[in-house]
């Protein structure tokens, strides 16, 4: 399922990618853990940079490199589809953090 919404994004970016039928036989509980999230969205954006759609990018200087109208847009889409995944993921290392020392509390041993 999450292959299948990176594809979808990338799609609506005009990037051409295939759907396979594994895409659609993904189960709906993958997780991600935060360096994944992190390869994902550094590679989301380096794709977008490369792409003169979305980004002016001049050896100039800084000042003179932005994001296209389009890029902002696609920046926004792609920030937006990885928060949620983000917070599932901090949400998920709590619980188990809590679990864990709470496991530890009732064995008597020290956290």
């Amino acid at each position: 399922m999450l292959l299948l919404k990176i594809k979808m994004v990338l799609t609506r970016l005009g990037f051409h990618v295939f759907y396979g039928s594994a895409d659609l036989k993904q189960g709906k509980n993958c997780k991600l853990d935060k360096a994944a999230l992190k390869n994902i969205l550094y590679g989301s954006i380096s794709e977008l940079a490369k792409d003169r759609r979305y980004f002016y990018y001049t050896e100039i200087g800084a000042k003179y490199c932005h994001f296209t109208e389009d890029g902002e847009k696609a920046v926004l889409e792609i920030l937006t589809t990885w928060v949620e995944k983000m917070l599932q993921e901090e949400r998920r290392e709590l619980d188990k953090r809590a679990k864990e020392l709470v496991l530890k509390g009732l064995k008597g041993e020290e956290t």
